[in-house]
């Protein structure tokens, strides 16, 4: 066979192959998915719910840049997600997450999330003194309902 018909041979075979390993590892990615997004959405931030795709973008909150708070949240909470300023001028203030790790790590990295948008913010902390609620890293009062924390299984 002529090396310039393996790719399509071998795309063929795929195509026609056994499909019944997609439907099971799909719903997976939604469980995943599904998590990250609920997580977001109860940090007051807007995620992009992907239709498909392994990743779910979000806008950072201010006075963060992509590059500033992925590098905060690896160093605050061991949580890797990717600046979306690496990705072209359009990414900027957005990071990307993966919905590739396992379910369990996803769980505790959004756990993680969580937590450090819940940590004072340094760069306010002078605004923190003369005010009665405290400006957190996501700049929301984050009032997550019992409820919706036991749906993530976030710890209280």
């Amino acid at each position: 066979m002529h090396k310039t018909w393996v790719k399509p041979a071998a795309a063929i075979a795929a195509l026609n192959g056994d499909q019944s390993w997609l439907a099971p590892r799909n719903a997976i990615y939604q469980e995943r998915r599904d998590i990250i997004v609920s997580t977001l959405q109860a940090l007051g931030l807007k995620p992009r719910k992907p239709l498909a795709g392994l990743y779910v973008w979000v806008q950072v909150p201010q006075p963060y840049d992509s590059l500033s708070f992925t590098r905060a949240l690896l160093e605050k909470q061991g949580v890797a997600v990717s600046p979306g300023a690496m990705y072209g001028a359009g990414g900027e203030r957005h990071i990307r997450i993966s919905v590739t790790a396992p379910t369990p790590k996803v769980r505790e990295a959004m756990s993680r999330l969580h937590a450090f948008c819940e940590l004072p913010d340094e760069l306010s902390e002078k605004a923190n003194k003369t005010r009665t609620t405290k400006v957190c890293h996501c700049e929301r009062s984050l009032r997550t309902d019992a409820r919706h924390r036991r749906n993530l299984q976030l710890p209280d």
